[in-house]
């Protein structure tokens, strides 16, 4: 009788009981997981338990807790969450780090590179045999001070110049030969124009001082975005370009799948530096994943090697074809042309998910972008997390792969036969840091926004970007005429209501023009003439140092139904404003066919040009500009 007591205060405290599960990098397989002292080995164990534990207890709707003890956690693959790992209905599945102990958690994916051994003592440059292991980034820790930093992947330094010719780049550096350098289908060419910033693959080289691009990607970043020059910036990955500190070069193809890495020591050596090595592309993929949490947990070392795939049938890398965001042209097998609209990866990538919370997480050293949520993942957050040292973009939530679908009445249905669901909606990105991004691919931002709706991005810092620091971007030009008419506007693509709002932006740092603090490429609202109430809101940014055209806050092509207003926009008086290409830097611009935008109250530096009520190009229809202020000073306090 006494059977049927226990069994109730049993199921009592399994219903009102919060499940915990427990990780160490000391832990042992054999063990339960089910405290600090019996932990799991590895994530990937306490995942699998709480499928298990799910399994078990259908009704369960407590929060499930796995606690993950200080340490480094290394993967040489993703992490994979499936809608089988998420929470159910009010349940939410949560990995932390252990609040009760001290230290960081790092989730890695980063091998250190050992057995090095002189190659040019002159120029203390080491190499190591890595195996079939290959990254297109290397980081370097300092065994003194613990600090990590990029390692620079061996590239040309002025005065090495070179200029475009009919297949590809002739050197006007004296003494360079290319007959004698080794592996020149391993180079790469960067050029940067405008906004575009590619990485030219090289075919083969022609005599001394010519190097050859392969036909096909040749004519084709000469026509893209109407851009008709790929100018010279730098020459990049040669042994032979391997002549200054923290510089390093993989040779693959010398001995295919026994690779060897070259690295500058500068006047160090391998007992006083740490060479590490990214091993995966990823930390995180989830797909169709539903109520997960992360916090307090630092992810770092990633690559992503998606220009340098090689391509038998071309006889060349894929290279990088630079689009808006983290969008680019790749080669298509299918086609077998280079159309493939693709998308640089996500370190941590959820696609589908909703409901994903990351709170006060560390991403740095990331060799692609640091956090993609795609498709229709919609109700995340994103907040008090640090995002630095990162090859893409900060954040990204896109549903790029559906910009060929067609959508209708602000994505809210999609064609059948497409079999895509709709884009994600209500999305939070609060009190970030975001700094040093974009640093690889230079057409990258903070944050970018492309393709989903009804987005909050409130109180983050960004800074040291080479392009823009927040941007939507949304290509629809097949349905608008170059004169603004709306050819076909049931195919709009719309952002929704966004709020934008006390960020502080710092554009000090940018390369490329024709960018922003905040840029926009776009209709936002859910309609052609969106009712006031429902428009985007930018407003009570602070904005600094907008050094390139048009402006710190740039509406762009076909942008629409935004009010702009109650922003700071400042830059101090040892920042140059640079007229690139003929273009003014305005604190506000509007241009090419956007409409129904209110710009006012907003207070701006006078070094910018005032924003014209009929835009730059007088091209806009109902823009309203109105009580916004000048001052003199850098500096003035937000009112």
């Amino acid at each position: 009788m006494k059977f049927i007591p226990l069994l109730f205060l049993f199921c009592c405290s399994l219903a009102f009981s919060q499940q915990n599960f427990y990780v160490s990098a000391n832990g042992q397989n054999e063990n339960d997981g089910l405290s600090l002292e019996n932990p799991f080995p590895s994530i990937e164990q306490a995942k699998q338990a709480i499928r298990l534990f799910s399994q078990k207890n259908p009704g369960y709707q407590k929060d499930i807790i796995v606690n993950i003890s200080p340490g480094v956690y290394t993967l040489t693959k993703p992490l994979d969450f499936t809608e089988k790992d998420g929470g159910a209905r009010i349940q939410k599945i949560i990995y932390r780090k252990n609040p009760s102990q001290n230290g960081e958690v790092k989730i890695s994916g980063g091998k250190v590179i050992k057995n090095w051994e002189i190659y040019d003592a002159s120029k203390n440059i080491w190499k190591a045999e890595i195996g079939k292991e290959y990254a297109r980034q290397v980081y370097v820790r300092d065994n003194h001070n613990k600090t990590v930093s990029k390692a620079i992947r061996s590239k040309s330094d002025p005065p090495f110049r070179m200029k475009e010719y009919r297949k590809g780049y002739k050197s006007k550096t004296k003494g360079v030969d290319f007959r004698n350098w080794k592996n020149i289908r391993d180079m790469e060419v960067g050029s940067n124009l405008y906004w575009v910033s590619t990485r030219i693959p090289v075919l083969t080289n022609d005599k001394k001082k010519k190097l050859v691009i392969e036909p096909e990607f040749w004519n084709h970043i000469h026509i893209q975005w109407n851009v008709y020059r790929a100018p010279f910036s730098w020459l990049e990955n040669a042994l032979e370009l391997v002549d200054s500190p923290n510089e390093w070069y993989i040779d693959r193809l010398s001995n295919p799948g026994k690779n060897t890495i070259y690295y500058h020591f500068g006047n160090k050596t391998p007992d006083t530096q740490e060479i590490i090595l990214p091993v995966t592309d990823k930390l995180i993929s989830g797909k169709n994943l539903q109520n997960v949490v992360f916090e307090n947990i630092d992810f770092e070392f990633t690559s992503w090697n998606g220009p340098s795939v090689y391509i038998p049938e071309k006889q060349s890398n894929n290279g990088f074809r630079t689009g808006l965001g983290d969008r680019y042209t790749e080669y298509s097998y299918t086609t077998h042309h280079y159309k493939n609209i693709a998308q640089i990866p996500g370190a941590v990538s959820f696609d589908n998910s909703d409901n994903i919370k990351i709170s006060g997480c560390t991403f740095q050293h990331i060799g692609s972008t640091a956090i993609e949520f795609s498709g229709s993942s919609s109700y995340n957050l994103i907040e008090n997390s640090t995002i630095s040292d990162v090859s893409g973009s900060g954040i990204s939530f896109h549903n790029w792969t559906s910009s060929d679908q067609v959508f209708y009445n602000g994505f809210t249905q999609v064609k059948k036969k497409s079999g895509n669901k709709a884009v994600g909606t209500g999305n939070k990105i609060i009190q970030n840091t975001i700094s040093d991004v974009a640093n690889e691919y230079f057409s990258s931002c903070g944050i970018v926004i492309g393709y989903a709706q009804n987005t909050e991005i409130r109180e983050n810092t960004i800074s040291d970007f080479p392009y823009s620091g927040i941007a939507f971007i949304s290509f629809t030009y097949d349905i608008l005429k170059e004169d603004g008419t709306i050819s076909n506007p049931d195919k709009i693509l719309y952002f929704g209501s966004n709020m934008v709002s006390e960020n502080k932006i710092d554009c000090s740092e940018q390369i490329l023009p024709d960018g922003g603090g905040i840029y926009n490429l776009g209709y936002h609202g859910n309609e052609i003439n969106t009712p006031n109430s429902q428009r985007t809101k930018i407003f009570n940014n602070t904005i600094l140092n907008q050094k390139f055209y048009q402006g710190a806050i740039y509406l762009d092509k076909f942008s629409a139904n935004i009010d702009v207003y109650e922003n700071l926009i400042d830059i101090k008086g040892n920042q140059s404003i640079t007229q690139k290409h003929g273009n003014e830097v305005y604190g506000v611009a509007c241009r090419y066919n956007s409409r129904n935008i209110s710009i006012y109250r907003n207070n701006i530096n006078d070094r910018y040009l005032p924003t014209s009520q009929y835009c730059i190009d007088g091209s806009c229809e109902n823009v309203i500009v109105s009580k916004n202020e000048y001052f003199s000073e850098f500096g003035k306090p937000n009112w």
